[in-house]
Formats: structure tokens, C-alpha cells, sequence
């Protein structure tokens, strides 16, 4: 132990105290006082030496401190104070500043306030930096990332030469740091390379940290740290604890509340016009080597809002808030408890090319560089996460869906349990829509691993129109009304793939377009679905149990370019009317995937006005009392096992078809009764060039169908049909041969009816065009059987290149020289006025030769009768038709005294008329035939060859 010595005399004031000092009137040893006083006078020169060393040395060293500094950075630094306490072990520095080279502002990029350093002198000893106590007040750090994208810290740093590959030995020595505190710090950042970007400021409460292991392993204990500031105004803390060996352990508790997140706009690249909300964090960072890296803690957004140019309200609005349990970076696993997004909105344009404004078009974030790389670095993706919620709830949230001229807000409400992406995982959910009183819920069970549902959809007083408003869908503005309502299942747990059932109604219906071209008016339409499944393998397969119609009112109009429909205006494109649609190579294998089965169809009731442009004049055809009923209907095939369409007109007439059709045989009974013709006038017009005026139409049709082959018996009536050709052409006869008005007359019966019975048969027919080719060929061949015959009673027929080319009246045959015609002709000619009633006929007598040489012998005989009587018998006989002769010399003076005989033309002329005449009079009293259909023709005296005859000229309606 050091021993004081005794101190003894008078006191000498140093500073503010004393030092003894020796008493030198005290007797003392000879040699004695020499030494002492040289002893004092060393230590006297140690204490002022350090007492110099200790005034001078700060001011030695922060030169060459500086230097030091300033030679490790591109740059300089800057020391204004060194303070040495080397007793205590305590190194202070002030306004310690840093400068970068390439910044010309003057400014530094570094101000490091005050550092002191406590140093524990007893541990270098042991081979250890050991710094009690680090302590750095008002530290700021200006950070700029500048427009080339370098940071401005970056430039601080100086290139290290290449390593000469020598290997030291690892140092023995330890650094540790006892307790680390920093108070009143700040950053400040601001980043030059993206446009609008805002200074971010972090300002430091204070940081304090224990136990830091700078190198080698120091202490027992894990560090403990923690740090207090504000970003931007928002407080932010983190605090935690870390142990520095084996591999590190880490527990790292993370704080923040309201950070603003308009700060990270600039740097999100989808564009945004402006962010709104705040962002709160308390989460709980683990780490345990390259074992465990997880989270959990809660996360917080308040009144995020993202807007987008062109859009008056937020894009997306948000306020959410999540519980997270447990997020596995390792092993990429999350467990999240809860979910709830408490309010916002969100806007939808379905009929934009970018149905959500909030994803900008072609402004998405680049592709994931570390997906690329892991699959680039492996071969394979990286593996998906596993992830789970507990509970999902989405409450007052809407849904702005806006079209062109309309918006609908709705609301949307979800919830879900035990949400999982774990194979086979299924949780229950429940979705909820509404729109004032419409409402849409889906309640079941869903999953994520493969996507599945289980699900009930029900929906009310959806207004449909009010939804088409918003949608993508051609025509939409043309409905009117209509609301619908229904309950659906919907599964996609079944082995046939994804299985709909259920019922769907929809009511009211009322569609129009502005000119009145197209009507839709329907009370109820409802379907019953048994079951509609879709698989890949299978395609569609549809089981509906009913459909049906009510009192359906529709107008339908054609135009050249197609059936007008709403939004399309006709069937073809309007820019190309004669374009034919386009049909995909695989069509005929899509049609093939689709089996359509229905147990029952049926209409009530109901109207359909139909009006047609492409014929001059437009054609109206109004149909009433619709009625349809059909079961066991299969599209695939097709399949009809029992139908009957029943349809009225409004001049009375009936219309019925009932038949069935089933694996490509059917049996169709067409009945139609009286169904008025005057409406189909323009067609007759357009494609015949006749008019109908007024006229009837009775069918009875039986069809036999076997394959593609059809066999039909058809028993065809008109009655009342009047039809008159216009203008120059007439179909009938180009057609056929004769006038149109001809033609009918010569078919109608006694009763004014035209009856046909059209047998056809048609083999195996490739095309619609074919058939129609082969039903008109049956209809020409039925009309030219049925005209020859009554004309064949008439005279003579001459039939040439499939049509009539000639024919003519048999000439009623008279008596020579007389008016007594052949009555058996006379007979046939009056029967076939009787039933054609309304052919009508010319007479014209004619007056031939033999007549006039009769009628020369006949003036001849009244002369020679006192001179000749035998001459007079003579005459007498042959007049009454008896066989005489006369002799030679008699007849002599007979024919020279007829010679020199003339008749006058009048006389021909009267023997001409008497003999036409007489064809009217028969015809009128013996056949009833009225006197305004015979015509006659006056003759002119004109003597013809020939038999003697009155010759008969038929037509129809007038000459």
C-alpha cells in the first residue's frame, strides 16, 4: 500500500486548495533537504507536464483527427471542440460536421452534434474495447437522392484498392458498446429523381441501445435497443432485442401511427393523380438465424382515398384494419386474424376498356424482379404461400358502377370465417348486394385450393334496366323495364364440373327501339332450372323443367339488311349489308358441346306484328292468340316429343301445328282455317307481279318425316281469291303459259274456290335452297295437271318446254245454211261455264262457203220449183237432212242457175249473228249461264272455209 508522507510546514495554494509543505526550521539529517527538495521538484515536473500534455493535447490531436477523418471519404470533416478526460476514460467531440466533395452548396451532409465517449481503461488489459457510455446529441443527416439516382452519402465513400490476397489472422481483440444513446436526432431526405416528390423528415426523440457487440462476443446478454422519433409528423417507435451470435436472434417491436401516405405517391407508378390516408403499424418482427423471419401485430389504413384523372370522386376509397397473427417469411406461411374494411368505395366503368379506373391503363408496376430471378435461379417458380384468415368483413362499403350517361352506387357487404388456401379448405361466406329495394345475396361454402363454391344466390326486385345502363351490351338502352327475382344453387363440388339450379323470373318487361321497329312487351317470362352443368369434358349439358311465357306482345320488323334489333339495326353489318357472318373453324365442335333438354314449353296468350320492308309495298302481318305447348324439347338432335303452336290472324282465320319429332322421325298435322291473303299482297306483288285483293286460305297438311327425307299430303284451298296482274309482267305466264286471271278462273270450282292437293316428297335434301327448288317444281306440276284438264274440255292443249304454249275452243258446229247448232258441243262448253264461273266467252258466227253454195241453191230452187219440181223435192230433202240424189240433167240446170246467183253480204252477216245468237241463247236458258259473260263478235259479212260454225274466244275478267 502507498504510504503518504508526512507532511509538514507551511500550506501552498494551488488552484482552490493547499499542499503541505515541509518545515525547514526542524533539525533534519545532513544531506537530507538537497534530496527531498530534487523528489518535489520531479514530481512538481510530472504534474505540470501533464497538466501540459492535458491542456495541449485536444488541440494535437483534433488536426490530426480531422485528417484522419477527412482521408477515409471523398469529402471533409470538420471537429470544432476535442475534450480528453484520460483519468476518467472520456472522449468528447463538438459539432462534428461531413461534407461530400461533389456537393457545392456548402451545406454539410452530415451534422453529428456532440459525441462523448466513455472508455473502460481496465479492459484493454484484456485485449477489449469497451465503451461504457456513447452518447451523440442533435445529430442530423441529409440524405438527397439526386436526378441521376445516386445518393448523395454514396459519394462519400472512397474506392478501396484491390486486396493484395494476403490473409491476416483474425484479431483478438473484442469492441463492444455498453449503452448507446442518441437524443434529438433528425434525417431529412429528399429525392431529386422523382417529380413531386415531398421531403420526408425523421426526427429522433431519442435512441438508446445496450449491450452492442461491435466485434467479437462481448456480453452474455442479448442488445436491447430502442428508438423514438416522428416521420413526418407521425410518432414512430422501435424497439426490440438482439443477440449477436449463433447465427442472431431477434425480437423487434415496430410502432407507428398516421403516417401519411401521399409521401409514397411519387413512387407508386400507376397512375395516380393524388393519395390520401394515413398508415398505423404495431408489429412484432422475429428473427432466429435462417430458421425463423416472421411478423405479427396489427396494421391500420384510415381514410386511404387513391384519385385518377378524369374521375370526380376517389377511385378507391378505404379505411381498413387486419389482425396479423403470424406472417412466415421462411417458410411462406400467413395466418391473419381478422380483416375489416370498416367503410370505403370503389368505382367501376364496365363499359370502359378499363372497367377499374383505379388500375390506370398501361401504367402496372414492372414484373417482379426476385420472381424472375428465383425461377431463373431454380428453373422452377418459387413456391406458393400458405396463407388463412379467420375473419373477413367487409361493411359499408359501395360500389359506384357508372356508365355513360348513369351511375348506380350499391352496397356491398361480405363475410367470411376461416378463410384458407389449404387444399380442400372450405369456409362458409356470405356476400351481400343491394340497390334501394333490390337485393342479391350468395350464401354457402367456398375454397380457394382448387376454387369451389357451394353456394345460394337469391335476388329481388332487380331493376334490369337500370343495371344494363351500366353494361357492356349492345341495344341495352332499347329495354324499358323489366325487373327480375329468383333463387339459384351453385356448386362446383360435383364430379360433372360446375352444377346451376333453381328458378328465375323476370316480369314487366317492356322493350322498344325509337323508331317502333322493334316492341317487346311481357308480363312474366319464368324458368325452371332441374340442373345446367358445365365441364370441360362434357361441355354444357341443361336440364330445364319449364319456360314459360305469358301474354308475350312483340313487334318485329325486316329490313334488307337484316331483322332490326336493338343496337344492331339489322343482321349483317350496316357497313357491308351483304356480308355474311363470321363462323369460327370450330364451330360445328362448340355447337356439338351443347345438349339443351326442356320438360315443357309454354306460351299464353300473346301478339306478334311482324312488318317487312323488303317487299314494295312494305307487308304487315299481325298475328293473335299465341299459343305454344311442347315437352320433353332437346336442342342436341333435335327432340320433340309432343308440341302444338296455335296462332290466330285478325280476319278470323286459325292456324294449328301439332306434331312430334324425336331421334330425326316426326309426324306434323298442319291445320289452317280461313286465314285471310289480303296482307300478303306485297309479297304477291313483289316476287309474282299480282295483286290480291281479298281471298282465303285453307290448308290441311300431313308430313312424314324420316331423316332428311320429307313425305307430305297437302290439301290446299282458296276461297273468295280475287288476284289481278300490274303492270306488263305476269308470273303466271312466264310460268306457267297462260294469264294469270285464266289460270285461277280455270281452276276454280262451281262453288268459286280453287282446290289443290299438292303431294310432296322430297328424298334426301342437302339444302334449304334445294328443298324450296323442289317444293316450287311440285307446285308447277300440280298447277299444269289441274289446268289441262279443263282445258282439255274446251279444245285442244299444246304442251311445250313445261308450259302451256297453245290451246283453243273447240268451234260450236251448225247445220249448213242453217242456225241449228251441234247442241251435244254446245252441251260441254255450257257444263264447264257452269262451273268455271268466272271464265267468260266471245261468239262469233262464221259463214263458209258450203254455206253459201246451200244458200245459192236454196235462192235457185225457189225459182225453178214451177219448172222443176223434182229440183224443189230435192232441196226439201237434203234441208231436212235426208239423203236425195238428183239426175244428172236436172242437177245441170241446178248448179247453172245457182251460178248466176249472189248472196248479199248482209245476208252472210245475219246468218253469222243468228248462229252466235243462238250459242247465247242455249247457253243462257239450258245452262244458266248470265248473259254478262257472252261476249259477241258482230260479223262483217266475211264468207271462211271450213265447216260451218260459230267460233268461241275464252277468258277471264274482260278481253
Amino acid at each position: 500500500m502507498h504510504r503518504t508522507p508526512e507532511l509538514r510546514g507551511r500550506a501552498c495554494v494551488v488552484g482552490s486548495g493547499s499542499i503541505p509543505m515541509p518545515d525547514e526550521s526542524e533539525d533534519q539529517p545532513s544531506g537530507a533537504r538537497p534530496r527531498s527538495r530534487l523528489r518535489w521538484g520531479i514530481l512538481l515536473a510530472i504534474l505540470l507536464l501533464g497538466i501540459a500534455a492535458r491542456v495541449a493535447l485536444p488541440y494535437l490531436l483534433r488536426p490530426q483527427l480531422e485528417s484522419q477523418l477527412s482521408a477515409l471519404i471523398d469529402g471533409r470533416v470538420s471537429i470544432a471542440v476535442l475534450r480528453l478526460s484520460l483519468l476518467q476514460g472520456v472522449v468528447g467531440l463538438e459539432r462534428i460536421d461531413v461534407f461530400s466533395a461533389a456537393d457545392e452548396t456548402g451545406e454539410p451532409v452530415v451534422a453529428l452534434g456532440d459525441l462523448e465517449l466513455d472508455l473502460s481503461w481496465g479492459d484493454l488489459f484484456s485485449k477489449r474495447v469497451r465503451i461504457e457510455t456513447l452518447r451523440l446529441a442533435n445529430p442530423t443527416v441529409n440524405v438527397r437522392r439526386l436526378v441521376s439516382g445516386d445518393v448523395n452519402l454514396s459519394r462519400l465513400v472512397v474506392a478501396s484498392e484491390e486486396d493484395d490476397g494476403a490473409s491476416g489472422e483474425p484479431s483478438e481483440w473484442t469492441v463492444g458498446l455498453d449503452e448507446v444513446v442518441l437524443e434529438s436526432g433528425a434525417l431529412h431526405f429528399v429525392d431529386d429523381a422523382v417529380a413531386a416528390s415531398e421531403p420526408i423528415a425523421l426526427e429522433i426523440d431519442n435512441i438508446d441501445i445496450e449491450r452492442a457487440e461491435v466485434v467479437g462476443h462481448v456480453y452474455s446478454a442479448p442488445m436491447h435497443f430502442t428508438l423514438v422519433a416522428t416521420v413526418s409528423g407521425a410518432p414512430f417507435e422501435i424497439s426490440g432485442d438482439l443477440t449477436q451470435s449463433d447465427g442472431g436472434k431477434a425480437e423487434v417491436a415496430i410502432t407507428m401511427d398516421r403516417l401519411p401516405l401521399h409521401l409514397a405517391q411519387p413512387y407508386l407508378d400507376l397512375g395516380w393523380t393524388a393519395v390520401e390516408g394515413a398508415l398505423s403499424l404495431d408489429l412484432v418482427y422475429e428473427l432466429e438465424g435462417e430458421s425463423v423471419s416472421r411478423v405479427r401485430g396489427t396494421v391500420r389504413v384510415d381514410g386511404a382515398k387513391i384519385s385518377v384523372e378524369g374521375l370526380d370522386r376517389a377511385a378507391l376509397a378505404l379505411t381498413v384494419a387486419t389482425d396479423l397473427k403470424s406472417i412466415d417469411l421462411i417458410g411462406r406461411k400467413a395466418e391473419v386474424g381478422a380483416l375489416r374494411i370498416e367503410s370505403g368505395s370503389v368505382v367501376l366503368r364496365p363499359q370502359s376498356p378499363s372497367p377499374l379506373p383505379l388500375i390506370v391503363r398501361g401504367a402496372a408496376p414492372a414484373e417482379s424482379e426476385t420472381a424472375l430471378e428465383a425461377v431463373e435461379a431454380t428453373g422452377e417458380p418459387a413456391d406458393a404461400w400458405e396463407w388463412s384468415m379467420a375473419d373477413l368483413q367487409i361493411e359499408s362499403f359501395e360500389v359506384f358502377a357508372e356508365g355513360e350517361n348513369t351511375a348506380i352506387p350499391f352496397a356491398l357487404g361480405v363475410t367470411a370465417k376461416g378463410m384458407t388456401s389449404a387444399k380442400s379448405g372450405r369456409f362458409p361466406i356470405d356476400v351481400r348486394v343491394s340497390d334501394g329495394d333490390a337485393v342479391l345475396q350468395v350464401s354457402g361454402q367456398a375454397g380457394f385450393n382448387p376454387i369451389s363454391a357451394d353456394t345460394e344466390i337469391t335476388w329481388s326486385a332487380v331493376d334490369i334496366p337500370r343495371w344494363l345502363a351500366i353494361a357492356p351490351v349492345d341495344g341495352a338502352e332499347a329495354l324499358v323495364a323489366a325487373r327480375s327475382e329468383g333463387k339459384l344453387t351453385f356448386s362446383t363440388s360435383s364430379a360433372d364440373g360446375t352444377v346451376i339450379g333453381g328458378s328465375l323470373q323476370v316480369s314487366a318487361v317492356e322493350a322498344r327501339d325509337p323508331g317502333e321497329d322493334f316492341s317487346v312487351k311481357l308480363p312474366r317470362f319464368v324458368v325452371d332450372l332441374e340442373r345446367v352443368s358445365v365441364a370441360e369434358s362434357t361441355g354444357v349439358e341443361a336440364l330445364i323443367k319449364r319456360v314459360s311465357i305469358e301474354e308475350p306482345r312483340l313487334i318485329l320488323t325486316l329490313e334488307q339488311a337484316g331483322l332490326v334489333l336493338p343496337g344492331v339495326g339489322g343482321a349483317g353489318d350496316p357497313g357491308d349489308p351483304g356480308a355474311a357472318p363470321a363462323v369460327a373453324e370450330d364451330s360445328e365442335q362448340e355447337a356439338s358441346s351443347l345438349s339443351v333438354r326442356i320438360g315443357e314449353v309454354s306460351v299464353a296468350g300473346g301478339e306478334l306484328t311482324f312488318h317487312d320492308r323488303t317487299v314494295v309495298p312494305p307487308a304487315t302481318i299481325a298475328l293473335q292468340d299465341l299459343v305454344v305447348q311442347a315437352t320433353s324439347v332437346e336442342m342436341a338432335g333435335p327432340t320433340v316429343q309432343k308440341f302444338r303452336v296455335g296462332v290466330g290472324e285478325r280476319g278470323g282465320g286459325k292456324l294449328t301445328v301439332e306434331g312430334t319429332y324425336k331421334d330425326s322421325k316426326g309426324k306434323v298435322a298442319i291445320d289452317m282455317d280461313s286465314w285471310t291473303l289480303a296482307p300478303f299482297n306485297p309479297y304477291a306483288v313483289t316476287y309474282t307481279g299480282a295483286e290480291v285483293a281479298r281471298g282465303g286460305l285453307t290448308l290441311d297438311t300431313k308430313i312424314d318425316i324420316d331423316g332428311s327425307a320429307i313425305n307430305s299430303a297437302n290439301k290446299l284451298v282458296l276461297s273468295q281469291f280475287a288476284v289481278s296482274p300490274q303492270g306488263d309482267g305476269d308470273f303466271f305466264r312466264d310460268q306457267l303459259g297462260l294469264p294469270l286471271n285464266l289460270a285461277l278462273e280455270l281452276l276454280r270450282d262451281e262453288k268459286g274456290d280453287i282446290s289443290l292437293d299438292l303431294p310432296f316428297r322430297s328424298g334426301a335434301v342437302d339444302s334449304k335452297l334445294a328443298m324450296a327448288e323442289l317444293l316450287a317444281k311440285t307446285l308447277k306440276t300440280v298447277l299444269m295437271s289441274s289446268l289441262k284438264a279443263p282445258l282439255k274440255l274446251l279444245g285442244a292443249v299444246t304442251i311445250q318446254g313445261g308450259k302451256i304454249a297453245g290451246f283453243g275452243v273447240a268451234p260450236i258446229g251448225f247445220g249448213v245454211a242453217t242456225a241449228e247448232p251441234d247442241l251435244a258441243a254446245l252441251a260441254g262448253l255450257g257444263e264447264t261455264l257452269k262451273t268455271k264461273t268466272g271464265l267468260r266467252i266471245a261468239v262469233e258466227g262464221v259463214v263458209t262457203k258450203e254455206d253459201e253454195a246451200a244458200l245459192r241453191e236454196r235462192i235457185a230452187g225457189k225459182k225453178l220449183a214451177s219448172d222443176h219440181p223434182e229440183v224443189a223435192a230435192y232441196l226439201d230433202a237434203r234441208r231436212a237432212g235426208v239423203d236425195a240424189t238428183l239426175e244428172p240433167a236436172a242437177a245441170e240446170i241446178l248448179r247453172q242457175a245457182a251460178s248466176s246467183v249472189t248472196i248479199p253480204r248482209d245476208d252472210v252477216a245475219a246468218l253469222a249473228d243468228e248462229r252466235a245468237d243462238t250459242v247465247r241463247r242455249v247457253l243462257r236458258e239450258k245452262h244458266g249461264v248470265d248473259a254478262s259473260r257472252l261476249a259477241l263478235t258482230r260479223s262483217v259479212g266475211r264468207v271462211a272455209s271450213g265447216a260451218p260454225r260459230v267460233e268461241v274466244e275464252i277468258g277471264a275478267g274482260g278481253f
